[in-house]
């Protein structure tokens, strides 16, 4: 839909939306004017709601959640370090926590949450057999990871590729986990222009107990 244009459907109010997700106060970027303002979003049912005030009666506007979708690391454009990238087909919204003490953990909360909802949005899409397609997995060999801050990056190059669905990073063994229907090359590329070295592992590592 068109930026401010919310489909009839959506307009519903934030004490309609009970038991979501995940809710909370975001700092979005405007579609038209390049402003910032704090908006309440609401996630609930593959839906982004967001709002002028947690006492409104209807969305300033919704994200519609889909296996398209991307859920990345947003500072590029925020200049704020917990925030977020979130691409759907039509444009990109970006969005970020006021900076607290908790606002690290608020914003992972929040990608993970996104995550999760386009997971299961790619579920639904697929149906029967073809969601295990979508599901298909694939362990990657990634030379060059250290610490904490690489974890960090990893996950966002992988995640910049439409179709990932899952991101499971195991540093000791220097391996990484993706769940998804994007293309592995397209994968490795993107680690590479990281800095990392990728490839595709030969045999499976196990959790470690």
């Amino acid at each position: 839909h068109q930026p401010g244009k919310v489909p009839s459907k959506y307009k519903v109010s934030v004490a309609s939306l009970t038991k979501p997700e995940r809710d909370g106060y975001l700092i979005k970027r405007g579609a038209v004017v390049k402003s910032w303002k704090k908006r309440w979003f609401v996630l609930k049912d593959g839906v982004v709601y967001y709002f002028n005030s947690r006492e409104d009666s209807e969305p300033a506007g919704v994200i519609e959640l889909s296996s398209d979708c991307t859920v990345v690391d947003g500072k590029h454009v925020t200049s704020q370090a917990d925030s977020l990238e979130i691409g759907t087909p039509d444009r990109s919204y970006y969005v970020y926590v006021a900076p607290s003490y908790s606002s690290r953990r608020e914003i992972q909360e929040w990608q993970d949450a996104l995550l999760a909802s386009i997971r299961s949005a790619g579920k639904i899409e697929a149906g029967g057999a073809r969601s295990e397609e979508r599901e298909r997995g694939v362990e990657l060999v990634v030379r060059g990871m250290t610490c904490e801050c690489c974890d960090k990056a990893v996950r966002g190059a992988i995640l910049k590729n439409r179709g990932v669905f899952e991101v499971e990073v195991l540093m000791a063994q220097q391996r990484v986990r993706v769940k998804g229907k994007a293309k592995i090359p397209d994968i490795i590329a993107s680690l590479e222009q990281e800095g990392y070295f990728a490839y595709v592992a030969t045999t499976t590592t196990t959790n470690p107990s």
